[in-house]
């Protein structure tokens, strides 16, 4: 049964606006490749109390109750970078490295029109619930599997500059993971995935190593079946060459290892420490 606010606002003609800086986030994540939800379902608009996703909600911060007409939330989805990689796309960031950075910009204020966040620092399964009204405060939140974002009601036509993909979005553990996993070249950020990097390099080194192979099996089945005596040193000479060759892209590749596992810890410590509660 539809709510009276709902049944009011649709008498009223069922207008709506999404609040400025709702239209900035939503549109700039829209064009690169994200879902984002504005208006809410009808479980949404006969909720009670209404709340963000709303034209009419009655739990607006500063102000309780939001300018009628204006909805002050948006819900960001997990972006499928399996099927952008498909379509030759490079893979977006998680909603972790997304989140991560939403709520540092806020703290920092260089998005100050947010008024709470919900979202999964570790996983899209779990979410705690980030509020400035007006101090910083976190709580554990059932709110999973997308980012939640609710605008303060005194801020509905803030019009500054803001890029929620813009500066060093920091690239976590299981970005590169996903990113390796589907084959990507690069990170949404342009950095190079070193284990793509190395299959490609290793494809092209064990083609050509092959290849000499294919020759030099070639050389001695033509000498062998000429009657022409094979030179013994000849073949050993180039065998021990190949082994050579494979001795140094193995040490090269252990040692590219070490080093993406340095850089891997690093990241997953680094992405554990900014989760910690503020």
């Amino acid at each position: 049964m539809a709510s009276r606010q709902h049944l009011a606002w649709l008498a009223r003609g069922g207008k709506w606006r999404l609040c400025a800086p709702g239209i900035q986030l939503r549109d700039q994540l829209r064009a690169a490749g994200y879902t984002v939800y504005d208006l809410g379902n009808e479980e949404h608009l006969d909720h009670q109390p209404p709340e963000d996703h709303t034209p009419y909600s009655a739990t607006g911060w500063p102000a309780r109750t939001a300018p009628y007409g204006v909805v002050f939330a948006v819900d960001i989805m997990p972006p499928d970078n399996v099927a952008r990689a498909k379509a030759g796309k490079p893979p977006l960031p998680s909603l972790q490295v997304l989140g991560r950075k939403l709520h540092d910009d806020k703290a920092a204020r260089l998005f100050p029109p947010i008024k709470y966040i919900n979202w999964g620092p570790v996983d899209d399964q779990h979410a705690v619930h980030c509020s400035w009204q007006p101090g910083h405060a976190q709580t554990s939140s059932s709110d999973t599997g997308h980012i939640h974002i609710s605008f303060r009601t005194d801020m509905a036509d803030w019009s500054g500059a803001y890029d929620p993909l813009g500066g060093d979005l920091g690239m976590s553990a299981s970005e590169i993971i996903e990113a390796w996993a589907v084959g990507m070249p690069k990170t949404s950020g342009g950095s190079t995935v070193e284990p793509v990097k190395w299959r490609v390099r290793d494809e092209a080194w064990q083609a050509a190593t092959s290849a000499q192979l294919s020759a030099l099996t070639a050389a001695i089945q033509a000498m062998a079946k000429g009657g022409t005596s094979v030179d013994t040193a000849a073949v050993i000479a180039a065998v021990r060459d190949a082994g050579t060759q494979t001795n140094a892209v193995v040490q090269a590749l252990q040692a590219e290892v070490e080093d993406l596992r340095s850089r891997l810890a690093a990241a997953g410590a680094g992405l554990a420490g900014g989760t910690a509660a503020h």
